[in-house]
């Protein structure tokens, strides 16, 4: 296991807090189904189920399940190399069926001319780069947990570790929230995967310092070492682009992740058949993500 996982479950333990793992539902398939796969009678969860109005998607709400360090789900999540999009793990004085409505709320705020929100905050890459947002949005999602440990991008720490431990009297309601500056996010997320993956291609990923200790929004938050690479251009970024919808086009695929691995390998062998190296959509696959 990570060490910084480890670490994070440990310091959780000791604080005598339950500990959750959120898993995206609708980048699986069969997402509760695959709980009882792994775990036998899991605790879990969906956050839809809190939500009347979220009835006709329940098959895809994302799931909350209450884990422990070496629980089988968290060694699949971790082996699998799910963490970098689909999920976090969260701790909180609660049970899961309590915990799974307190986050919904959370994550799904009701508007005022009626509905709710649907953002995709439970996704670490988004709540990561929340958190260099001037509004406290981080401790908007969060409240009401006592930590919270992501794997994702913070500032210049990419592909980072990131653990916080949130102070419930310090963390406030801020319902003047604007919501408009999602749409930024999603493209400075797709910008980032894009540059890891020039990066792989050319060699040029290395591994970051020391843990950082800061404060965010009254937030005590610990970066863990992760991977860091050089400036990617413009030019680089246009061309990359340009290879992956020409792939994506033959294929028909348009799993981001699958076309990366595609080109990775491409790279690696010119003369690799890529008919052979993406999924084929038709067939349905427990780990594969959409």
């Amino acid at each position: 296991m990570n060490a910084a996982v480890q670490e994070w479950f440990r310091h959780q333990d000791e604080r005598g807090l339950q500990t959750f793992l959120a898993l995206e539902g609708a980048s699986r398939d069969r997402a509760p189904q695959a709980l009882y796969e792994l775990e036998g009678v899991p605790e879990y969860a969906p956050l839809f189920a809190s939500i009347p109005s979220f009835e006709n998607v329940l098959p895809l709400s994302p799931v909350l399940v209450r884990v422990k360090a070496f629980s089988p789900i968290v060694q699949w999540f971790l082996s699998h190399d799910r963490y970098g999009r689909l999920g976090l793990f969260l701790a909180a004085g609660l049970d899961v069926g309590d915990a799974a409505a307190l986050f919904a709320s959370r994550l799904f705020p009701r508007k005022e001319n009626g509905g709710h929100v649907l953002c995709r905050w439970h996704d670490p890459q988004v709540l990561c780069d929340c958190m260099m947002v001037a509004e406290p949005v981080f401790p908007f999602v969060v409240q009401g947990f006592s930590s919270v440990l992501m794997h994702g991008h913070v500032a210049d720490c990419i592909d980072a570790w990131v653990a916080c431990d949130i102070p419930e009297r310090s963390v406030r309601w801020d319902e003047t929230l604007s919501f408009a500056f999602m749409d930024a996010l999603y493209e400075v997320r797709e910008t980032r995967l894009l540059d890891m993956h020039i990066a792989a291609l050319r060699g040029g990923i290395r591994q970051s310092g020391e843990t950082v200790a800061t404060k965010a929004h009254g937030c005590d938050v610990r970066i863990f070492p992760g991977q860091i690479h050089d400036t990617v251009s413009i030019e680089e970024r246009e061309a990359e682009q340009a290879e992956l919808l020409a792939l994506k086009a033959h294929h028909e695929s348009s799993d981001l992740q699958d076309l990366f691995k595609a080109r990775r390998l491409m790279t690696q062998d010119r003369a690799a058949d890529t008919d052979a190296l993406l999924p084929d959509p038709t067939t349905p696959t427990r780990t594969r993500t959409t």
